[in-house]
């Protein structure tokens, strides 16, 4: 049945309403990990829609990543003040980096 779900949601994704193929990728970045091979394979289709949808949703997982190491260390009381404001400017700031 998962299988099945995943593919209908994948073929969504090709779908012209935006609105459409944005609630298709919600639904399959709510997977989360399990969705990740899925995500990889797409970013190699053939469809230009597909793949940038893909190249997106990586992007989302990418910086929920970030976010969730930032809040770890936000959460550790032995985060150095400096490190903790350094970390919270590449939030923003993606392309700069903490070096």
């Amino acid at each position: 049945m998962k299988n099945t779900r995943i593919k209908s949601l994948i073929s969504l994704l090709e779908d012209d309403d935006p609105q459409t193929s944005s609630q298709a990728m919600a639904e399959l970045l709510s997977m989360d990990r399990r969705i990740n091979s899925v995500i990889s394979l797409l970013q190699e289709s053939s469809t230009g829609r597909l793949r940038r949808r893909a190249h997106q949703m990586q992007a989302v997982i990418s910086y929920r990543r970030k976010r969730a190491k930032f809040a770890a260390k936000l959460k550790n009381s032995g985060t150095d003040l400096l490190e903790g404001l350094a970390e919270l400017h590449v939030q923003w700031f993606d392309q700069d980096s903490i070096g």
